[in-house]
């Protein structure tokens, strides 16, 4: 597309198109922070079946695949809080269990240098961010607090007059506790027993498990992030941040 034929009607209309692919992918952020995840799936994804989600260790491929992965971490979010009312009877008993889900659990995620474009078609866009945050997490050794750098790479369809999630990656290059070094191995802190339990709570398996990304180490190569967008017309013709089975 020739964006020096456009009116300023339709560059105007572009322009808010991304303004609103922009507040998707922050509200989409902030709901990590705000302990959102039970509502996540329904309230950012296309409902299309071929959704599909890749994080480092694998591919979540399909709704049922991704909605468990966020029901496991409202479940996990629940258990948490009760942990840490047993264990801090002094200072949270009598309060309702309701009102401490999410305590213990600080996970921001900023997004920064964004590359966004628009299919010629309007039918689906494209996005990439770059985070680098942190996250306050409770686990088998208590509160612990992590550094988060990661990238958000994103399909976008247009569904009902809204952009929604289609194909989404994120991927972390960096996750290492505060205090230690990102070039040394980690250093799990001891495990505590009103804790314990913690050690055997796990996310959902991958549909496909396969190393997207490799964690930051001074002894390999820097990982490859996925490609920034480009200008494209339409999807068939630029490529996908999505899962692709292997022939």
């Amino acid at each position: 597309m020739n964006k020096a034929n456009l009116s300023a009607e339709e560059l105007v209309g572009r322009w808010e198109e991304r303004r609103e692919i922009k507040n998707l992918m922050g509200r989409y952020a902030v709901s990590f922070l705000l302990k959102k995840e039970a509502s996540m799936f329904a309230d950012f994804w296309a409902a299309r079946e071929d959704v599909c989600m890749g994080l480092n260790d694998g591919w979540y491929v399909g709704r049922e695949a991704i909605a468990n992965w966020f029901a496991a971490i409202d479940r996990a979010t629940a258990l948490k809080a009760e942990l840490l009312k047993a264990d801090l009877p002094d200072k949270l008993e009598g309060q309702d269990l309701k009102d401490l889900y999410g305590i213990g659990d600080f996970d921001v995620k900023p997004l920064g240098t964004p590359v966004i474009e628009l299919a010629d078609d309007l039918k689906t866009a494209k996005g990439i961010w770059y985070s680098q945050g942190s996250k306050a997490d409770v686990t088998e050794s208590g509160p612990v607090s992590y550094w988060t750098f990661g990238v958000f790479a994103v399909d976008f369809v247009r569904e009902d007059e809204q952009w929604k999630i289609w194909h989404l990656q994120y991927l972390e290059n960096i996750k290492t506790l505060c205090g230690q070094s990102w070039a040394e191995p980690e250093k799990p802190f001891p495990e505590l027993e009103a804790f314990a339990v913690l050690k055997d709570l796990k996310l959902p398996e991958p549909t496909e498990k396969v190393t997207l990304m490799e964690y930051y180490s001074p002894k390999k190569p820097m990982a490859r992030f996925p490609l920034p967008p480009v200008p494209y017309d339409t999807f068939v013709n630029t490529f996908s941040y999505g899962y692709e089975k292997e022939v």
